[in-house]
């Protein structure tokens, strides 16, 4: 580069979406820093149970293979089939198929284990909680307060830090707001083992037993033979956990309270009206519930209004530009092809920079020639999925979900596969 002021280009967040612009950009040897608030993941997290995710061609899939990494990706695979159960409350078999092939699983662990081994430590700077991110006085550069950490200036920045974004603020005013539908996830290790008449009963994939109330009992199959549930509770308000006392009981209290067949006090119903082989599913559950239940509120940012006013230095990927519940099963997929896309701009714009006289200017002009481009197309890629998963968190917690779930699945395949 003819001048000695080079790009500086940060990260903020090392999820699926910054670790994969991370790695990209690094394969094109464009220098770069992520910053992340948690320390760095150890082996033993690692080793932890976590959902699985499908990776599909054309976003995902397309992603991991210009990390040339592919072959390591698929050895990681198949733990989780692509099959499809859809049963009824009482545990009645309505649909179920092997799967259509080209969406392989992965657990969001081993997804965040391989994309981090392939980028040198050095390029990530962890326990680094961004407070606030300034525009400078000077043109496009921004200036990010990691407190005690200190600050960075930089030429761009690119929000890929979820849901609560600290970067999404300088570009709009949109907030995430509550989907309707609280998850509660539990873990049973060994599941195939240990309780083969429910690994028949689930299938090899993903299962899916919606009620009549707008509750749901899902079960996906996971790493080293174990099983994930996750209880869907359509509620009215976010504080679940809160105004239903689960988020402080034991392991007995909250099966007393998701299994009473009294309603929970009409801000959200019991499962106690589902069939045996479901209550026992949630029962299995939580005996191997250690510590407070995992409960999560779904949080979504409007549908139809994920656009922002373009603006010079400063973007946003993944969640941190168009957060939607799971419903889909494309978050991460829409993450990773924004990350592809994100990667080969600022590669051009560092190229540009290179072969010019006044790298910054160049570089610069460079982003802001292709970078509004490519986020209008981020904005019509995330609105059609954002719908399709809003259409379908309504089917799923829909009365008689299930005939019209099974129905969909044998004709036109599956609309979602949780997260």
């Amino acid at each position: 580069m003819a001048s000695t002021a080079k790009p500086q280009i940060a990260i903020i967040g090392a999820g699926p979406a910054g670790l994969t612009l991370g790695l990209l950009l690094h394969r094109q040897g464009v220098p770069f820093k992520i910053y992340d608030l948690r320390a760095r993941p150890t082996d033993e997290e690692f080793t932890q149970q976590s959902g699985m995710l499908n990776l599909n061609e054309g976003t995902g899939l397309s992603a991991i293979r210009a990390c040339n990494l592919y072959d390591e990706f698929i050895g990681l695979t198949g733990q989780c089939e692509e099959a499809d159960v859809i049963a009824d409350k009482e545990g009645n078999i309505l649909h179920a198929d092997s799967g259509s092939g080209g969406r392989p699983e992965i657990s969001r662990h081993d997804l965040t284990k391989l994309l981090l081994s392939h980028i040198p430590a050095e390029c990530i700077s962890w326990e680094h909680k961004l407070l606030q991110a300034t525009p400078s006085s000077s043109a496009s550069q921004y200036i990010l307060d990691f407190g005690s950490r200190g600050t960075s200036t930089v030429d761009l920045v690119i929000g890929a830090d979820g849901a609560w974004s600290r970067i999404r603020s300088q570009l709009t005013d949109k907030k995430p707001h509550y989907s309707g539908v609280t998850f509660i996830t539990l873990t049973i290790p060994d599941f195939t083992t240990r309780y083969p008449h429910l690994a028949e009963f689930v299938g090899p994939g993903t299962f899916a037993a919606p009620g009549d109330d707008g509750n749901v009992v899902m079960c996906q199959r996971g790493v080293r033979g174990a099983a994930r549930i996750y209880l869907a509770l359509k509620t009215t308000e976010d504080g679940v956990a809160e105004f239903s006392g689960l988020g402080k009981a034991t392991a007995a209290e909250a099966k007393d309270k998701l299994l009473s067949l009294e309603s929970g006090d009409g801000r959200w119903m019991t499962f106690g009206t589902f069939g045996p082989k479901l209550q026992e599913l949630i029962i299995r559950g939580l005996e191997d519930q250690s510590g407070p239940l995992d409960i999560k509120p779904l949080y979504m940012l409007p549908v139809g209004q994920l656009a922002w006013q373009h603006k010079a230095g400063v973007s946003l990927i993944g969640d941190a530009a168009h957060l939607m519940t799971p419903f889909a099963g494309e978050g991460v997929n829409l993450a990773m092809r924004d990350a592809l896309d994100f990667s080969t701009v600022i590669k051009s714009a560092w190229d540009a920079a290179n072969g010019s006289s006044n790298g910054l200017k160049a570089f610069n002009g460079a982003l802001e020639s292709a970078l509004p481009d490519i986020e209008k197309q981020l904005f019509e890629r995330s609105e059609e999925t954002a719908e399709e998963t809003w259409r379908n968190l309504g089917l799923f917690t829909s009365p008689g979900a299930a005939p019209k779930l099974a129905e969909l699945f044998s004709s036109h395949g599956p609309p979602a596969e949780m997260e």
